[in-house]
């Protein structure tokens, strides 16, 4: 049977390598369109606004926008140390659970 931390974290890094070759450059760096799009999806996302709106359906639809950009940042600015403590931190919860 597999060690299910590995496979986790294994995951994590193809996750990690798939959104980073959409992304960025070899370099590191976010290419002109990945910008392009970022900056269309931060304005779509309302990610400098609150996500508070006048009705409680607005305000979660607004929360789940943000949800979308923040899980394509962090996909692509996620360090080796990161994704070892969010398997670390996946593995806590299965044991308190």
């Amino acid at each position: 049977m597999p060690d299910l931390s590995n496979v986790l974290a294994q995951l994590l890094f193809r996750r990690r390598r798939s959104y980073r070759a959409l992304f960025l450059t070899e370099g590191g760096s976010y290419t002109r369109n990945a910008r392009q799009v970022l900056a269309d999806l931060r304005r779509f996302c309302r990610a400098t606004d609150t996500p508070f709106a006048a009705s409680q359906a607005e305000t979660l639809r607004n929360v789940g926008r943000l949800e979308v950009l923040n899980r394509i940042l962090s996909h692509c600015e996620a360090s080796e140390e990161d994704i070892y403590r969010m398997v670390e931190t996946i593995e806590g919860q299965e044991h308190d659970g």
